[in-house]
């Protein structure tokens, strides 16, 4: 048993008597049957869809023919990011660090978007950027009768499609706001009046503020894996300041930033 899933739901499971299984017990890694498209050969637009362990749920597209994976559906887990991704449409596999994961019990015992749905909601341990399948094999799974899967999976279903709909609504809203912000200062004629834009805000901070901290002092760091296409960033992760001082760049509690000087730092990080 591992020591990192939330026991309490097993327990319920056990309660209901529900099968529970290993992970390992459940799926097939087919990583090495599939033909995997290295990033450089990616593609904006193309004939197929090619499936990597990037947030984004396409990572390009490519217009081989041969080599496409269609035996759907099923999961690709990003071995470093922890990305767990559901696919119901043949597709092509990025080539880094890409687990592609058949359902071996078939669907009559287990639903694979259920199984999805419940691996997305594993707290897998973050190593940076390492190697996670060997957390993911010891996944404990409840799997409760093949109606009740599908209820759940149902319901979940209509939950995210819900939560892509705000997702929607919060993009179009932004706009509105960049467009309206713009249109004032059209027809306000406030754009005449221009300052620098070193005399609005601050750039680059000095890491030098840090020197009196302690350097046992806990920080949020932020690996390439945690930073989104988009910019969006997740801040789980905790370091000492001494650990992080010198190797790396330094971003102020509260501090806004370009998609420039992001873009400059994950080219940095990535050299």
């Amino acid at each position: 048993m591992n020591n990192f899933q939330d026991m309490s739901f097993i327990n319920g499971a056990k309660r209901n008597r529900w099968k529970i299984l290993n992970l390992s017990e459940v799926i097939n890694d087919e990583s090495r049957k599939v033909v995997k498209i290295p990033k450089r050969e990616y593609l904006e637009n193309g004939h197929y869809p090619i499936i990597d362990q990037g947030k984004s749920f396409i990572g390009g597209y490519t217009d081989l023919e041969n080599g496409i994976y269609n035996e759907v559906p099923f999961l690709v887990f990003g071995d470093h990011t922890r990305v767990v991704k559901y696919v119901e449409n043949p597709s092509f596999i990025g080539a880094d660090g890409v687990k592609v994961l058949k359902n071996k019990l078939g669907e009559e015992e287990l639903n694979t978007r259920y199984l999805y749905y419940f691996l997305n909601n594993v707290k897998l341990p973050n190593t940076g950027y390492n190697r996670h399948f060997k957390f993911l094999k010891q996944v404990v799974i409840p799997i409760p009768p093949i109606e009740t899967q599908k209820k759940i999976v149902d319901v979940l279903d209509k939950a995210q499609e819900i939560i892509n709909k705000r997702k929607q609504q919060i993009t179009a809203l932004s706009t509105l706001t960049q467009s309206v912000f713009v249109n004032m200062f059209i027809e306000n004629d406030i754009g005449n009046g221009k300052v620098p834009l070193k005399e609005l805000c601050e750039f680059n901070p000095k890491k030098s503020e840090l020197k009196e901290e302690d350097p046992n002092l806990g920080v949020s760091f932020i690996p390439m894996e945690s930073v989104s296409e988009n910019g969006d960033m997740e801040l789980n992760e905790i370091r000492t300041l001494e650990e992080v001082y010198k190797k790396y760049t330094y971003f102020r509690e509260g501090m806004f930033y370009s998609q420039k000087l992001l873009l400059a730092w994950k080219m940095v990080k990535v050299q």
